[in-house]
């Protein structure tokens, strides 16, 4: 990758994180060394791992309530999770094979899950575990590293 075109993309990746910079800290000191699909691998990974982290919280959350609503949001957010999982393991695929077009789209539909997720707690945010209100902001994040990294793709 040019010198000026790992600048723009490491801007726009601290732009996209500048509530969580932590993530910037997770994924750039690998973009000194490697070039931008690998960058794209990592990032996916990284969110796939916090995608699974986070269905697994539901989960735990779910069995953890008595609260009928809350649990009946958390089994709808699970599902959510699961096909978000499975938009990444497509995102994963399409990295593989270049073919960056699907890359994005994965990437897009699996940040599309996560906030129909967030979207069943409209009209009920005191329900909203904060453990779950944090780890979903931090996987939505991430699929907009995602984003950005595809995206950089065409420049």
């Amino acid at each position: 990758m040019q010198s000026k075109a790992r600048k723009q993309l490491i801007i726009s990746i601290k732009f996209v994180t500048k509530l969580n910079p932590s993530l910037c800290s997770q994924i750039l000191p690998h973009s000194s060394s490697r070039d931008l699909k690998a960058l794209g691998q990592i990032a996916i990974d990284i969110t796939q791992t916090n995608v699974k982290q986070t269905s697994n919280l539901i989960v735990s959350l779910s069995g953890l309530t008595t609260n009928r609503e809350l649990k009946k949001i958390l089994s709808t957010c699970a599902k959510n999770y699961e096909d978000a999982s499975r938009n990444l393991d497509v995102a994963r695929q399409s990295m593989t094979s270049s073919n960056i077009f699907s890359v994005h789209a994965g990437a897009l539909n699996a940040e599309s899950d996560l906030n129909n997720c967030d979207d069943e707690f409209e009209g009920t945010p005191n329900l909203k575990p904060s453990q779950l209100q944090q780890a979903s902001k931090k996987v939505e994040d991430l699929c907009g590293i995602i984003l950005v990294i595809s995206a950089s793709f065409g420049g």
